[in-house]
């Protein structure tokens, strides 16, 4: 039987370039990907993966090298027409995929562009919206969207065009457990209809769902393999800045499988009945941005946000974490001073704001996004052009550079970073600003898991300079180990706010705002209710276990 490649990648490089100096982003490259495959690529960042579905999509010059998909060579800047109907693609950032006033001209436009008689048209648009269950939002504008239900939109547009071959580009960074959860369920839908699906991501759980998955580096493939295998190298995935999905932790630290229930039990049941001390509460001090009968609305949509009362508090880091389009990133505009909301009163050590101006200057903001407020045209122009640097002299852009993990950066051109780097240097970029309190929405998104531990380093080593944090997360093992309090919300309205290790031990909070329910914290939560209380706010099973093997030691019999 003769084997069928539907993309052949033969030994492509991309360079870009940075002023005068070009920038390799794929050397060499080769690639051969079968008909039906799903495959999942990782690799840290800068290490060229979106890249490599930017050149699978005609979308970058090759230096050298070609690609073929489905027997038709790809021009780069010159589109095959063979090939209309048959890849569809799924970037990053939701929002910006949107062509048409509503979701059902977003699904119905490519369908009449693919040349379709009516009846084909009708009968594809039928099988669409029922394969990804979007009737009840068919007349909505696509802005008018969660994220979550924009890119399960997106999903289904590249799917009614793309009937072959599927290129996800870290699709699922802004979602929320569900959301996330969601389109997986529905990636992994389409492979078994025999659909071809390429998945870039940066998180290891997500390719352990693939079939193969491939490690990047430097612009080049340098491991590939059964998936399961792969993800279970230590060694391997810690030389290029990766770690195995947390399943795969979890059964090397515990013995038993994630989702095994008997024996999760009975691991619980063998546990030393010692007394592990409960973390004595989190003592608050004084407040420092405060809200009270805090409102605001947006005029093209029927959101608004509502704030009876609020405080985030001097020396300590609160996660804000909800639904996707529940009004967080709002939140964070509101308590920065970028958006005025339209009644109530936010306050700053205790006094209220009436120079939204001025008080913009004392709050770092790091955006979701961070391209719209990079300002460059190099790394270290953007480090002093920053509108708040009124004193450029007085800020070290290579120390900032070095502590943000982007040392020997400072001449690069912004626009050839990749999304990870471009993130670190958002952060950096705030830094130079000289904030007094921080407010950081989704600072883990773009990174790899070696830059998001070094993130985590850095944030808890400028917090003595700062009087506290506001970090915006969908990431729950990254808020674990930062987070003090964990404030919920839930359709602009602020539904819990506790303790970090009550709500990491309460997997009843997450459901409370419709969240899926942190495997880990269901696992905390069976450790609780059978009288073993952390007092650590980890989701790391490697530190848990640590956890329970030195309190098995340390503590005294309940006897």
């Amino acid at each position: 039987m003769v084997q069928r490649f539907v993309i052949d990648v033969n030994n492509i490089s991309v360079n870009y370039k940075s002023g005068d100096r070009q920038i390799p982003a794929l050397t060499c490259l080769s690639l051969n990907v079968e008909d039906g495959a799903y495959i999942s690529i990782l690799g840290p960042n800068g290490s060229g993966k979106s890249t490599l579905v930017k050149a699978l999509c005609g979308l970058v010059p090759l230096v050298e090298g070609n690609i073929e998909i489905c027997g038709k060579k790809l021009l780069p800047g010159v589109f095959v027409k063979e090939l209309f109907g048959k890849v569809g693609v799924v970037f990053q950032e939701p929002s910006g995929q949107f062509l048409m006033p509503t979701v059902r001209k977003e699904i119905e436009s490519p369908l009449q562009n693919l040349g379709l008689d009516y009846g084909q048209q009708q009968k594809r648009f039928d099988e669409v919206v029922e394969r990804f269950e979007l009737n009840n939002i068919l007349e909505i504008s696509p802005e008018n969207l969660s994220p979550g239900q924009m890119q399960i939109v997106n999903l289904a547009v590249a799917f009614s065009v793309g009937s072959e071959i599927l290129l996800l580009d870290e699709p699922t960074t802004f979602l929320d457990l569900k959301f996330r959860k969601l389109f997986l369920e529905y990636a992994q839908q389409i492979n078994n209809d025999r659909r071809t699906i390429i998945h870039v991501t940066q998180y290891p759980d997500e390719s352990l769902l693939s079939k193969k998955t491939l490690i990047m580096d430097s612009g080049t493939i340098v491991d590939e393999g059964e998936s399961y295998s792969v993800l279970s190298d230590d060694e391997m995935l810690k030389r290029y800045k990766l770690c195995s999905p947390r399943e795969i932790q979890f059964r090397k630290c515990f013995g038993f499988d994630f989702y095994d229930d008997a024996k999760t039990a009975e691991f619980i049941g063998s546990l030393k009945k010692s007394r592990i001390p409960e973390s004595a509460p989190v003592s608050e001090t004084k407040s420092i941005i405060s809200a009270n009968d805090l409102s605001f609305s947006y005029p093209q949509s029927n959101f608004s946000i509502r704030i009876d009362e609020l405080h985030l508090y001097k020396d300590r880091v609160t996660g804000l974490i909800g639904p996707s389009g529940s009004g967080k990133s709002t939140l964070a505009l509101l308590l920065a001073g970028i958006l005025k909301p339209q009644k109530g009163i936010i306050g700053y050590e205790e006094e209220r704001i009436t120079n939204l101006g001025a008080f913009r200057k004392i709050i770092g903001l790091s955006w979701q996004m961070p391209d719209p407020v990079l300002i460059g045209p190099t790394v270290k122009d953007d480090l002093l052009l920053n509108p708040k640097n009124h004193d450029k002299n007085k800020v070290d852009a290579e120390l900032l550079l070095e502590n943000a993990g982007l040392r020997g950066f400072g001449d690069r051109i912004v626009d050839t970073l990749s999304g990870g780097e471009k993130r670190k240097l958002s952060l950096a970029s705030v830094l130079a600003a000289g904030p007094e309190y921080l407010i950081l929405d989704e600072p883990a998104a773009f990174l790899d898991p070696v830059s998001q531990m070094e993130l985590k380093k850095i944030i808890m080593g400028i917090l003595h300079n700062l009087k506290g944090a506001l970090i915006i997360s969908h990431d729950l093992l990254f808020l674990s180990d930062l987070a003090d309090r964990i404030i919920g919300l839930k359709n602009g309205r602020i539904a819990f706010d506790l303790p970090a290790e009550k709500f990491f031990s309460g997997p009843e909070y997450s459901r409370v705002i419709d969240l899926e329910a942190d495997r880990m914290i269901e696992f905390r939560n069976k450790l609780a209710e059978s009288g073993l209380e952390l007092s650590c706010k980890s989701l790391n099973p490697e530190t848990i276990r640590g956890f329970l093997d030195n309190s098995a030691i340390n503590s005294d019999d309940f006897s």
